[in-house]
């Protein structure tokens, strides 16, 4: 149906975070003003039709492992949608969502799987921002590092690709320059917030959470290695501990 974009990621996480606070509970009923408040979307009416278009967005979804994924002890072939219904009532215009049920135990059970503040998340307004942040929470679980081709990580992001032209035909490419460009502000967004200790204090953040991004380049420019750095105002005895 359409590509879900930064809007879309935020009604999922919401509903997501429902569905975990209910030890995973599949089918519940909210109404739109609160998972719309939820989000942070405020003041304009359009939000309620970006919500019916989302929840159309989503259960359009599939996933698709062939022989990639690990449940610990052997690779498997699955497709499952991520919500397989989702129904706005008439008589109370209540939402009615029924999330796929190999979906939220995939998440539950998986080794893989690392867990964000949504609240954090939401405060985060870039796109790039967003995306960026979620890949280095995964990334950075058990380490300090993580290398990574720029082209790669502008694919993961994903990055408009520009449009070349050759003697044969037009070609559709990505730089390495355009990725370390693009995420450039993404980086200094994440920072400034994980600088600001009120702010993260009121989402609930907790200091052992909070990391900045440092990084560094390898000598041809192609590969970045991300670096966890320890916000100022952590102390290093609590990082310690």
């Amino acid at each position: 149906y359409k590509v879900p974009d930064k809007t879309d990621a935020l009604i999922l996480f919401y509903l997501l975070l429902k569905a975990q606070k209910q030890d995973y509970q599949e089918n519940f009923i909210l109404s739109q003003y609160e998972i719309l408040k939820g989000c942070g979307f405020y003041g304009n009416s359009w939000y309620y039709e970006r919500l019916e278009d989302s929840l159309r967005r989503w259960t359009g979804i599939m996933i698709e492992f062939k022989g990639t994924f690990y449940d610990g002890k052997k690779y498997k072939t699955l497709f499952f949608h991520i919500l397989d219904s989702a129904k706005i009532r008439e008589e109370d215009q209540k939402v009615e969502i029924c999330f796929n049920p190999d979906f939220l135990l995939k998440i539950k059970e998986s080794k893989f799987c690392k867990y964000i503040n949504f609240q954090q998340y939401k405060a985060l307004k870039r796109p790039i921002s967003l995306r960026l942040f979620e890949i280095l929470c995964k990334n950075f679980k058990g380490r300090e590092e993580w290398p990574i081709d720029l082209v790669k990580l502008g694919a993961k992001l994903p990055l408009s690709k520009r449009k070349v032209q050759s003697l044969k035909a037009e070609k559709e490419l990505l730089f390495h320059s355009d990725v370390l460009r693009a995420i450039k502000p993404a980086i200094n967004e994440i920072n400034r917030l994980a600088e600001d200790q009120k702010a993260l204090e009121a989402l609930g953040v907790k200091g052992e959470e909070a990391f900045k991004i440092g990084y560094t380049l390898s000598k041809d420019k192609k590969v970045i290695t991300f670096e966890k750095v320890v916000p100022t105002w952590i102390s290093k005895e609590a990082v310690e501990k």
